[in-house]
């Protein structure tokens, strides 16, 4: 008699402590807001942001890739001033492949700055752009990838503790490439995977076993591939 009554005191007690919390949080849900910033131009046809601090600063920029072919406009970082504001110097324009799809960033060749890499359907290859540390981007270095990239991400695929790039391609055929990076900024020769009606790509550890996998848009579905931590 006593334990079940124990059991309802505690029910209910938990029921208005979830009550009061819920309210709680829809008190807190209410004040939460967004003010808006002046827009930002960028060079024509904007495609894709990825976000890294790119000066060092300990603040968050972005980069930008713009799907067109004119002269060093594929590529744009946005300095973070710590204001909101990315305006003269702290917006950069650089050169990739022209016509780029998608964009990643990290640290390929282990100088600890953050570099940048794109993907472009115009050339079927991949960029390299290593940065400084201050802001800036070396010209691209570029590797060929299959036919019409798409997406591009990266990871430590074979957990040898340097970054690699994995390119899709949804041309003829379709499939991804994976590039194994020696931390110096170079890449073996890319592990092909053929995957019919591929298009997007990103890289997670999505099954808890510690080994990156990746996973894939595939006409109206998703399809993960699950990696073994090697090559």
């Amino acid at each position: 008699m006593w334990k079940a009554h124990t059991q309802s005191v505690v029910f209910l007690l938990k029921k208005l402590a979830f009550v009061f919390l819920s309210c709680l949080g829809l008190q807190l849900h209410a004040q939460v807001t967004f003010q808006g910033t002046p827009n930002i131009s960028l060079p024509s046809t904007p495609q894709e942001l990825a976000k890294g601090d790119f000066n060092n600063d300990g603040r968050i920029d972005f980069v930008s890739i713009q799907f067109n072919a004119f002269a060093n406009q594929q590529v744009t970082i946005l300095l973070n001033t710590g204001t909101g504001t990315f305006t003269g110097a702290n917006k950069r324009n650089f050169a990739s492949a022209t016509n780029p799809t998608d964009i990643a960033v990290g640290d390929f060749n282990e100088d600890g700055n953050l570099d940048v890499v794109t993907c472009s359907q115009s050339n079927d290859n991949f960029s390299l752009l290593l940065g400084d540390g201050a802001g800036n981007l070396a010209a691209p270095v570029n590797f060929a990838a299959g036919d019409l990239p798409q997406g591009i991400a990266v990871g430590d695929m074979n957990k040898d503790g340097n970054l690699d790039v994995l390119v899709s391609n949804r041309g003829t055929p379709d499939d991804v490439y994976i590039y194994f990076g020696n931390g110096a900024g170079n890449f073996v020769a890319p592990t092909i995977i053929t995957i019919v009606n591929v298009w997007d790509i990103t890289v997670a550890d999505f099954n808890g076993d510690t080994n990156p996998d990746f996973a894939v848009y595939v006409s109206n579905t998703v399809q993960v591939w699950f990696g073994d931590g090697t090559e």
